[in-house]
């Protein structure tokens, strides 16, 4: 007995199929498939990313003058699009992307959800930070929301564990940003540079050797690290769907 496909389904075929025109007139139906205000949804990714908007200073996984950020490990939660802020949008589309869970963001893996998305102007994304509780995390992050680690230019490793969990709110220009089928993909970017650009790292105390920054060690620090967390996320068009930052990116939504 052959079971009918579900829309999320029907959407991660029409987003993966390679030819298009493999796609039968069901899935096409499926693909276009309608929302309740009438408007057809369409297949989507929302991809994360780990970068440094001042590479020279601060690398990811490439020596930096200051730093090289090796590991950046933390849980996000699911991701909330809205017409609601002060973008001047009058609607109340809202639609939920899911949650992507424990990733390594420095790693440059790609990691991305697949969603159903809805056209239009939005205003507003809500990405959720979380506390690690799944298994298969590293030991240092057990109990914690985020892991840095990475090398200081002098070889000092040091490693950031924080338990912030806010819910940054990214919240577009005036008039705010268009999903539709035609340029359906997004990419969230987190800039290292933006989170260790000012952090002391001269001024720390070190323990055998190494530089922990933590509720334990370093806590002026670690508050510092955590007042710049929204700061430094932003959401970007992802063009070309590969999940890595445009070399003339195309920002979307910021922390405002």
């Amino acid at each position: 007995m052959t079971s009918a496909a579900s829309p999320g389904m029907l959407g991660r075929m029409c987003r993966r199929l390679a030819r298009p025109w493999l796609l039968g007139a069901l899935l096409l139906g499926g693909c276009t498939s309608g929302t309740e205000t009438g408007n057809p949804s369409f297949g989507a990714a929302l991809s994360y990313t780990g970068y440094s908007s001042q590479p020279d200073a601060i690398g990811v996984r490439q020596p930096g003058s200051r730093a090289t950020v090796d590991n950046a490990w933390f849980d996000l939660e699911q991701v909330t699009v809205a017409q609601r802020g002060a973008c001047g949008i009058d609607g109340d589309e809202v639609f939920e992307i899911p949650a992507l869970g424990l990733g390594d963001h420095a790693a440059g893996n790609h990691n991305s959800t697949v969603f159903e998305g809805r056209p239009g102007a939005f205003c507003e994304v809500e990405l959720p930070l979380a506390r690690v509780t799944e298994s298969g995390a590293p030991v240092a992050l057990e109990g914690h929301a985020l892991l840095l680690e990475g090398t200081l230019a002098d070889g000092t490793a040091f490693s950031i564990v924080s338990d912030a969990t806010p819910t940054v709110v990214l919240s577009a220009a005036a008039g705010g940003f268009e999903l539709d089928a035609a340029s359906p993909d997004a990419l969230v970017a987190f800039d290292f540079a933006s989170w260790l650009g000012d952090i002391d790292f001269d001024g720390a105390q070190r323990k055998n050797g190494e530089l922990v920054i933590s509720v334990a060690e370093n806590s002026e620090l670690l508050a510092a690290f955590d007042a710049r967390l929204a700061s430094g996320i932003a959401l970007y068009r992802d063009r070309d769907a590969d999940g890595v930052l445009d070399a003339k990116p195309e920002l979307l939504a910021r922390a405002r």
